[in-house]
């Protein structure tokens, strides 16, 4: 890791310019060293992880403001979020494939799971898919 990630962020006075900054540093420093396709992993997960934090965070605070005047706001990020929450495991698992880590079953699954947590299903539902669960994943 270098320097520049050691010092921890500091939140006072830090504007969108100094987040922007720092998070490329960030990038910068996870794919260092790593060739173009480990590279390209890297950021993709980095990115859909990412994603799904800020799916999080929104869906929190969207619930705890409902039926204030700042709910609509949040719920429109939310939605933003969940959107780039299904793109960025798109992405995920595009990088994936170049470095030959996973099979297309996976892509699958990890898809369906998450789309299962953004939108809960119907207990019915729940009963049907739990014998068509698909066996985990070995990476060979």
């Amino acid at each position: 890791m270098s320097e520049s990630t050691t010092d921890a962020p500091t939140t006072t006075g830090a504007g969108p310019t100094d987040a922007q900054a720092m998070v490329d540093r960030l990038i910068r420093d996870l794919q260092a060293g790593l060739d173009p396709e480990q590279a390209t992993y890297m950021v993709a997960v980095l990115a859909s992880r990412s994603a799904a934090e800020l799916h999080r965070l929104t869906k929190a605070q969207a619930t705890a403001t409902k039926g204030e005047p700042a709910w609509g706001s949040w719920a429109s990020l939310q939605n933003a979020a969940r959107r780039l929450v299904l793109d960025a495991a798109s992405a995920r698992d595009g990088a994936a494939k170049l470095t030959g880590r996973h099979g297309r079953h996976c892509s699958r699954r990890r898809r369906r799971l998450v789309v299962q947590h953004l939108a809960p299903m119907t207990r019915h539902q729940s009963r049907m898919c739990t014998w068509q669960r698909e066996k985990p994943c070995v990476e060979e």
